[in-house]
């Protein structure tokens, strides 16, 4: 039985090969990937995604604010005590309101935007990972050397050989 260990994540499992075998007989080979994230990259990728969900959630917030104070200004029309005063301070307060949210809302997209490019770089970083194994099993009548080649492609569609 030999062991290999370390190949890339991006490993296409159904293209592992073996070759060279001389007068040797392929039993099995099983060619797997560790699923499992590695600590190290996944807690920096779920802060980051926490983040964006409550920048997401803060320009809700904005969003809202502004929806709710145009419903309210809709119905003054219908409120038989409004001043013309009360009616453009209204108005003014408006404006202000959804130019200072308009704002905001922009400068949380922007954050949103660079967060994710950063949640997108660990990602990437974690796709080239040396964690893949392909387990080698072979039988022989007698002890005569072989030269093992191993072939597998990439899901970039790149294809490696190994020689054991």
């Amino acid at each position: 039985m030999i062991e290999v260990k370390n190949l890339s994540s991006s490993i296409d499992l159904e293209s592992f090969r073996v070759s060279g075998l001389g007068t040797a007989r392929l039993l099995v080979t099983t060619c797997s990937l560790d699923r499992y994230p590695d600590i190290k990259t996944s807690d920096p990728i779920r802060a980051l995604q926490a983040q964006v969900l409550e920048l997401a959630d803060k320009k809700g917030a904005l969003e809202a604010e502004v929806a709710i104070l145009n419903g309210y200004g809709k119905n003054m029309a219908n409120m038989p005590d409004l001043t013309p005063d009360s009616a453009t301070s209204f108005s003014n307060m408006l404006f202000e309101k959804t130019l200072s949210n308009a704002t905001a809302v922009r400068g949380l997209d922007a954050e949103i935007m660079e967060l994710r490019r950063q949640i997108d770089q660990l990602k990437d970083a974690k796709i080239g990972m040396a964690n893949a194994r392909a387990i080698v099993t072979i039988v022989a009548d007698k002890a005569d050397p072989a030269q093992l080649r191993l072939t597998y492609r990439e899901s970039s569609c790149r294809m490696f050989r190994a020689t054991v």
